[in-house]
């Protein structure tokens, strides 16, 4: 494994500034990352010396980044786990992990009683005052981090990244959105996915950025924050699922409405991630401020691989460009590949699973089949290959295709196509629908879906089964296991034939 450069050493010189909620959630609290990195250390000072895994629960407070850098100063492996997790979930984390310790604050010490638990609230954080150069100024041959997956392919694995890896994304992230120490950046996302780790928080501060923090994703909170006329936001990062809950939620705001759509305005970038944005969110978004949804593309395994420019044209539908570390092809059935240094390790003591991730010339399989328009020299994500790709009576179909015809339909705010098995068609083509509130059944839609379908999808890509909800099931990261579909709103599929 080659050294890099400590990437705590670049939160060190850059200055950058945190705010978040207080443990106890009353009121917030702001440091620099020179105070960061000194609590860190007196937090360090209580783990072991040899390295080993050590867990933390990820609230999205100051204690987030005490903990991961306390960790990474001992030489450990940092193992983040989502504080909505239950018992058994955790369990499974710190056993697969192997982690010898967690930090914990005392409120969070009743469901953690497999490990040694070293408690924060008994650490006296203001009682390192050694010399933060010194202890940053290094390069670093280690492992850094175990993110498990969000197991919508299967159970959850965890994903091994090093030091260097940790460098080489942080680096692609500040020069492709060019991050400064003038960005302000809203935090709401969870700490135990690449996404709100990587790109909202140590990207930022390691480019001198302040991060504000909020304790939840709520819809007000957020508008208001935007609305907000001193320290203004200038970057926003979300998942398509929140975009469309800010816009319906837009409509509710009260009168006068100048003063949301100005600080959407003023935003400088809005980047949307994690999954596939439908277009019309797109385009409500550009409607309301004028600006375009910046989409990119990346999974827990390789951080961010593709991104649309921060300047010049972006295509509705595409994901732009390589980041500038990263090579990408088009294998076999259009499956996506990526090489690069921004790539995981390895599936944690999973040795035959990383083996079959990589092909035999050293390109990682993202399991995404896309395909590339040189007229538009930019890449396009079909879907996964195994959820979104449906192999219905001899046609393999794009279910993010149709799903994005689906909601063209002025009435369906939201919606999920996916395969169910079938003796007869191999696999029947079926929707989850939400409408507007008020809107029970496929019959209520105004125009006619059935006559709307016939009209935009080929007669093979017309969903012959669709259900109207109120809710589509997301995980943590907002993301719809489809896998867990079929079993929830399709009991006998093959009566559906």
């Amino acid at each position: 494994m080659a050294p890099s450069p400590f990437l705590l050493r670049h939160v060190l010189a850059s200055n950058g500034v945190l705010t978040a909620p207080l443990p106890n959630g009353a009121g917030s609290e702001t440091l620099p990352t020179r105070v960061l990195l000194a609590q860190a250390a007196a937090i360090a000072a209580h783990l072991p010396s040899t390295p080993t895994s050590v867990a933390f629960l990820a609230h999205r407070t100051l204690d987030f980044v005490r903990c991961q850098w306390a960790i990474w100063l001992k030489n450990h492996i940092a193992v983040p786990i989502s504080p909505h997790s239950i018992a058994r979930e955790r369990e499974h984390i710190l056993k697969d992990s192997c982690t010898t310790h967690v930090l914990l604050r005392d409120a969070d010490v009743a469901d953690m009683t497999a490990t040694v638990v070293v408690r924060l609230d008994s650490i006296d954080l203001n009682a390192w005052h050694g010399d933060l150069d010194a202890l940053v100024d290094k390069e670093v041959d280690r492992d850094a981090m175990l993110l498990y997956t969000s197991g919508t392919t299967g159970a959850p694995k965890g994903v091994l990244t090093t030091h260097a890896t940790l460098h080489a994304q942080v680096s692609d992230l500040m020069a492709s959105w060019a991050l400064s120490p003038t960005d302000r950046v809203l935090h709401f996302l969870p700490l135990h996915h690449i996404h709100g780790i990587m790109n909202n928080l140590l990207a930022p501060l390691c480019a001198g950025a302040t991060v504000e923090c909020l304790v939840s994703a709520s819809t007000s909170v957020i508008w208001a924050t935007l609305a907000r006329h001193e320290q203004p936001v200038t970057i926003l990062m979300a998942v398509p699922s929140v975009y469309m809950l800010l816009l319906e939620a837009f409509d509710k705001l009260p009168e006068p409405k100048e003063a949301f759509v100005a600080g959407a305005k003023q935003l400088r970038l809005a980047i949307s991630g994690s999954m596939a944005c439908p277009v019309s969110i797109l385009s409500r978004w550009t409607a309301l401020t004028n600006q375009s949804l910046l989409e990119r593309y990346g999974m827990t395994e390789c951080g961010m691989a593709l991104g649309n420019p921060i300047a010049g044209p972006r295509h509705v539908g595409y994901v732009g460009q390589p980041f500038p570390s990263v090579q990408a092809r088009i294998g076999e059935a259009g499956a996506l590949e990526v090489r690069g240094p921004t790539l995981f390790k390895a599936y944690w003591n999973r040795p035959g699973d990383t083996k079959k991730a990589w092909t035999e010339d050293g390109w990682f399989q993202t399991g995404d089949v896309a395909e590339y328009s040189e007229e538009l020299q930019s890449y396009r994500i079909l879907g996964r290959a195994s959820v979104d790709i449906i192999k219905s009576a001899g046609y393999k179909l794009s279910a993010l295709e149709i799903e994005r015809v689906l909601l063209e339909h002025p009435q369906v705010r939201e919606c999920a196509v996916y395969g169910v098995d079938d003796e007869t068609w191999g696999q029947i083509v079926t929707a989850i629908v939400r409408s507007d509130a008020g809107i029970h059944s496929v019959d209520e839609l105004s125009p006619p879906f059935p006559a709307f379908l016939k009209a935009n999808l080929a007669k093979y890509k017309i969903p012959r089964k669709i259900h109207m909800v109120t809710a589509i099931p997301k995980n943590a990261m907002g993301k719809i296991n489809k896998k867990l579909l079929p079993s929830l709103f399709d009991l006998s599929p093959s009566a559906l034939a």
